[in-house]
């Protein structure tokens, strides 16, 4: 099963538009199809501007992974396969099977472990493809996909040459390598810090997240000449990154690797431009020209496309109005900047283009 996540870097960037047109391209190949949400999607109406918004419309046969309130929302008819014990906003998460076209709202598991367990069962329906509906801001869940859309746009901001560099830094992002070691444990809830090779630990820390200059600190005292990696099971932050590029001392035997789990945990560190700053400062070296450390992932995930929406609501008053900016300008300079291909889903051509890469 080929599991594909669609990730807008805000609200109205295309995203649902996006998953719609692959939805009707997987429905084209007859594929078994399996779609849901880690936020909510598919309102008829936006909650901030009140004006309307893009519907998913599912075809028979899609399996639909979705909360109870959800489902009275719905024009299509449905049966449910399980009504799992996951407890959301909406009611319990519940796996239905449309069995009459029709549309739908989308509202989820929104954590890695429960997406997880989503996707494994889903297995087991004879799914050949699944979406998974997401955001930048709530990127963590992701985690349990390999393969993602993007998607920018006015939205976001109006301004081109901005969404030309953050969607390079994003790419950038989910560009770094991998790294793996045989004292690794994928389980492990605390930062460790390794010796030459990664063979063995030279100590544990009490705590598994890298938020700010305390923790920053506390990492660096833990650490040897010998260190060569230290690997952290949750989130870091810009913030605890700089302080760790600035304490660590120069002349060790050798270049340090830091080692989180995956693209999820660089996105959340910051603005993704910042994130690649701080990065790339921290690899240009300082002392004997030795770089303060490099990043490294558990687990790799690829980003296959990015899409473009011109589209932008604009205040005025108490109504927004609907608005675009200059669509060639933007899929031209956003092309330019990033290593994939990138669409306008309103373009000739785009929705089957986009679906060949997946």
């Amino acid at each position: 099963m080929k599991v594909i996540g669609i990730v807008g870097t805000a609200k109205n960037t295309g995203k649902t538009t996006t998953l719609g047109a692959m939805i009707a391209e997987s429905a084209a190949h007859q594929e078994r199809l399996a779609v849901t949400s880690i936020g909510y999607d598919g309102e008829e109406i936006d909650t901030i501007t009140g004006l309307p918004k893009p519907r998913l419309f599912l075809r028979a046969g899609t399996l639909v992974v979705t909360s109870e309130r959800c489902l009275a929302h719905t024009s299509a008819a449905y049966r449910i396969i399980r009504m799992t014990d996951v407890e959301t906003a909406l009611g319990r998460i519940v796996i239905v099977e449309i069995t009459r076209d029709g549309l739908i709202v989308l509202a989820g598991p929104n954590t890695k472990k429960l997406l997880r367990g989503i996707i494994d069962e889903l297995g087991q329906y004879g799914v050949d493809r699944m979406f998974v509906d997401g955001s930048l801001n709530r990127i963590a869940a992701m985690a349990a996909v390999e393969t993602m859309i993007i998607t920018t746009g006015a939205s976001r901001s109006r301004e081109i040459g901005f969404l030309a560099d953050e969607s390079r830094a994003i790419c950038r992002l989910f560009d770094l390598p991998q790294m793996r070691f045989t004292s690794h444990d994928p389980n492990a809830e605390r930062i460790r810090v390794l010796d030459h090779g990664g063979a063995a630990v030279i100590s544990e820390l009490p705590f598994g997240s890298l938020y700010d200059e305390d923790d920053a600190l506390r990492v660096i005292q833990k650490m040897t000449g010998h260190a060569s990696a230290i690997l952290i099971p949750h989130l870091v932050s810009n913030r605890a990154l700089k302080a760790l590029a600035a304490g660590i001392p120069r002349g060790r035997l050798h270049t340090l690797t830091i080692v989180v789990a995956d693209p999820t945990v660089m996105l959340l560190a910051g603005e993704p431009i910042e994130t690649v700053r701080v990065i790339d400062d921290a690899r240009r070296g300082g002392v004997d020209n030795q770089p303060a450390f490099t990043i490294a992932y558990s687990q790799r995930m690829n980003v296959a496309a990015l899409t473009v929406n011109p589209f932008y609501a604009r205040q005025s008053g108490h109504v927004f109005i609907p608005e675009s900016i200059d669509k060639t300008a933007l899929l031209s300079d956003v092309a330019q900047a990033v290593p994939v291909p990138v669409f306008n889903m309103r373009d000739a051509g785009a929705q089957q283009s986009l679906f060949s890469l997946l």
